[in-house]
């Protein structure tokens, strides 16, 4: 909007030093954006309920080669399956119409791409799961034709004269996702899944970042690119994408013939980055697309009901069915013996609780220590069956602090524990980035597999002094060169852990099968070592053919590696050991594309940026059987929303 855009404007003026040595006013900011507009830098959309809303001409650009390229892409590829065989492997399954119609669509088009846009709990995941099947039973087929046609002794030239088709590669599902919690769920049935951010990191460098030099007719293609072509890429959680990412994503898989899967919904959250290009594709009608209406995922049916409340925007109803859940019913306790803990959770028959910090009583509990209180009166069990999620990372600490003094007490943590690194991703624009305002002395920022920090911002020569682990220094000119290294910059805390703890990692490191949003327990800690043991378990959602198979390649790929994986150590000291958080709570960008059987939901209503109907969606929506809903004033949060 207007609004927004002066205010960051100010706020960057404000951070940045000018090169006139001055610091610009509003007025200065007005008169920038009038001489952008006039020379066509800055587009200005009206008729907006929020008032002018602002883009340049470099994203509409963007946009428009975005949805060019996808229109050239279509109709060029063979099915993977015919219909009969399709509708064949189809029926055997227990899947609803709208999956059934969703493995159709990917299986049997001739098109690049297609969209699968599904609320949220409709079963994306289980249904990419079945299309996976799918192909590797075509695949076994594939392999029994080609043996047969070498016991007959065809040859091509005899193919040729009959009209028989050639045998097709060998098709295997690719899945990225643009966070690691997607990239876990998509994991634990079996799909070879990575994030989108490896996948462009791992071809960048064979790959113009100019989308509109693709040649789709050209015989000449890098060696790197043709390795997708008898790829099926599921491009999961396609709302969180950016316009830059998208573009890239295009261009790698563009100029092969791999099939391309746009999945997720367009209600959901979308990318820190500019851009809905995930939203602007599909409204664009030039993709095949299947709907997924049918909730699966709840099945308490008040539950369920509510999130369709949710998605139909009812917030009314919504509100109401999940406070007249009784959590007696569903939430198991532990006979605690702090005080407060029985009392309250004994008689508490809604779900959805209010407390106004403002308005308590110096001898009452804030809304903080309710959620703190509701997760510790859990049996462990129901504990580790529950995410706490909490939209705002200020507010997040806060309660992962009560929760795990509270685990002390109960002796599930021990007492002493050791202050270690953390490195936690600031989550920045591109543009941001940039921005020498965007470093303070002592961040931690990665290039490549190196980490340096910050010692000096210097804003006259727009220059950053960075120091590495072993003491050498260089020289960093964001504003010039950060589009050239895929740096990752960080807030360098340092952090308790303790035994017992438990933990997640945040970032993937694939050459020591370390992967993000796996969790671990603190077993031992001193000051050369972390010790960890695997928290997580093999699900095994499959088939009873699937299982074993699934079961193999997690204990090769994930968890169980007896050398690697069952315990892990790690050095305290080495800032590549550093990625890791708290497992308790999680913002609301982390689960999508998670669930649990049951969720706790910090919503409140003075969190403006954060009360809204993309919140509200994804906290309603991640519980399997009950949700609790923690704010400090209903009414306030619902006309918020």
């Amino acid at each position: 909007t207007h609004k927004e855009l002066v205010t960051e404007a100010l706020t960057y003026a404000l951070r940045n030093v000018l090169p006139s040595g001055n610091t610009a006013t509003h007025e200065d900011i007005l008169k920038a954006v009038t001489e952008k507009r006039n020379a066509g830098e800055l587009v200005m959309g009206k008729y907006f309920d929020d008032g002018t809303r602002w883009t340049t001409k470099e994203i509409l650009d963007l946009e428009r080669s975005i949805i060019n390229d996808i229109k050239k892409w279509q109709g060029r590829l063979t099915p993977i399956l015919d219909q009969k065989t399709a509708q064949g492997l189809i029926e055997k399954t227990n899947l609803t119409q709208d999956q059934k119609n969703a493995c159709r669509l990917i299986t049997t088009t001739n098109d690049q791409f297609v969209i699968i846009q599904g609320y949220a709990g409709t079963g994306k995941t289980t249904m990419f799961s079945h299309v996976q099947n799918m192909i590797k039973e075509a695949n076994i087929a594939q392999e029994k034709q080609k043996g047969g046609m070498e016991n007959k002794g065809r040859t091509e030239e005899t193919n040729k004269t009959k009209g028989t088709s050639q045998i097709k590669e060998n098709i295997e599902m690719l899945a990225l996702a643009p966070t690691h919690r997607a990239v876990k769920e998509l994991k634990s049935v079996g799909i070879n899944a990575q994030t989108l951010k490896s996948f462009l990191i791992e071809h960048r460098k064979d790959v113009s970042h100019n989308t509109n030099d693709i040649d789709i007719n050209s015989d000449t293609k890098h060696y790197e690119l043709n390795t997708l072509d008898n790829k099926l890429i599921v491009l999961d959680e396609a709302s969180m994408v950016s316009n830059k990412d998208f573009a890239q994503f295009l261009h790698v898989v563009g100029n092969s013939k791999g099939r391309v899967v746009l999945s997720g919904d367009i209600a959901q959250h979308i990318a820190v980055g500019s851009g809905k290009p995930f939203e602007i594709v599909q409204k664009a009608n030039i993709l095949k697309t299947v709907y997924l209406y049918e909730i699966v995922r709840q099945k308490n049916l008040n539950l369920k009901e509510a999130v369709e409340s949710v998605i139909h925007k009812d917030y009314v109803a919504a509100f109401a069915k999940i406070a007249n859940e009784n959590p007696q019913d569903y939430i198991k306790r532990t006979k605690s013996s702090f005080s407060g803990f029985s009392d309250f959770f004994d008689n508490l028959k809604k779900s959805i609780v209010e407390v106004d910090n403002n308005k308590i009583k110096s001898n009452e509990k804030t809304l903080e220590q309710r959620v703190a209180e509701d997760f510790l009166s859990r049996t462990p069990e129901t504990r580790d069956q529950t995410v706490i999620i909490v939209h705002a990372n200020q507010d997040r600490r806060g309660i992962t602090d009560l929760i795990r003094q509270g685990l002390k007490e109960q002796g599930d943590i021990a007492e002493k524990g050791m202050k270690v690194n953390c490195l936690v991703p600031k989550g920045l624009t591109d543009t941001e980035h940039k921005s020498l305002g965007s470093y303070s002395i002592g961040d931690a920022v990665k290039f490549g597999k190196e980490y340096y920090h910050v010692v000096e911002n210097d804003q006259s020569s727009k220059c950053l002094l960075l120091k590495d682990e072993a003491g050498k220094t260089k020289y960093f000119y964001p504003e010039k060169y950060v589009d050239k290294y895929n740096i990752e910059l960080y807030e360098h805390t340092n952090a308790e852990l303790a035994v017992g703890d438990a933990i997640r990692f945040t970032k993937t490191d694939k050459e020591r099968e370390l992967y993000a949003n796996f969790e671990y327990r603190v077993k031992a800690i001193n000051v050369d070592a972390i010790t960890l043991e695997s928290k997580d378990s093999i699900k095994n959602n499959q088939s009873k053919n699937e299982q074993k198979e699934q079961k193999e390649q997690k204990i090769r790929e994930i968890q169980e590696n007896p050398k690697n994986q069952t315990e892990i150590v790690l050095n305290p000291k080495a800032l590549k050991d550093a990625h890791w958080d708290y497992a308790q709570t999680v913002t609301g960008y982390g689960i999508q594309g998670g669930s649990k059987t049951y969720a706790i939901d910090f919503e409140v209503s003075y969190r403006k940026n954060l009360a809204n109907q993309r919140s509200f969606y994804i906290g309603a929506s991640r519980a399997i059987n009950h949700l609790a809903i923690y704010t400090d004033n209903k009414e306030k949060l619902l006309n918020r929303i």
